[in-house]
């Protein structure tokens, strides 16, 4: 809402309570578990509680979306990136008692930059880029509302196709192109 200039963006309004009860239920009952990559600001608002508990509960894997999910975090100084990424590690444990060691940036966005933090942290996968045609389409609507920049002052937006991997001997992050 924020990237699309939507005024309703501050009062930062949420879906969980319709989405997160539907999703879990359709999932056990399909013997399904998935990735559930999660916001820090809603892991920290107290009516979200109880609804991330139940998807680690459930045994869903936590995965890090950043803190406030904007989508030019990856064009970030790197002491801004690290700061989100370590305050939403912190909100959504807090909430799921779970530490993420995956994670998926903010509009498909990621950068050398990024991925470097996620590896210092200890992160075992970055899915910003998932390499398939996916990801920049994704990205698409959001260019189109930004007036086809697919940026903010200064930043960013929409990361290049760049899949990402991890080297598994080492447990540390690579980008391959």
């Amino acid at each position: 809402m924020k990237t699309h200039g939507d005024r309703g963006w501050k009062s930062l309004p949420s879906y969980l309570d319709v989405v997160v009860p539907r999703v879990l239920e359709f999932l056990e009952g399909r013997s399904l578990k998935i990735t559930f990559f999660l916001v820090g600001q809603d892991a920290v608002q107290e009516e979200n509680a109880g609804l991330l508990a139940a998807i680690a509960q459930a045994g869903h894997e936590i995965g890090n979306h950043s803190y406030h999910h904007e989508p030019w975090l990856a064009s970030s100084p790197v002491a801004e990136i690290e700061a989100e990424i370590a305050r939403a590690e912190e909100a959504i444990r807090a909430a799921t008692g779970r530490t993420p060691v995956g994670f998926r940036g903010p509009g498909y966005s990621t950068s050398a930059t990024l991925i470097g933090v996620l590896a210092r942290r200890g992160y075992l996968y970055d899915a910003s880029t998932i390499p398939t045609f996916v990801g920049p389409r994704g990205s698409a609507p959001r260019r189109r509302g930004a007036g086809g920049t697919c940026s903010a002052p200064g930043a960013t937006v929409c990361g290049p196709f760049a899949p990402t991997s991890w080297n598994g001997t080492a447990g540390a992050l690579s980008r391959s192109l």
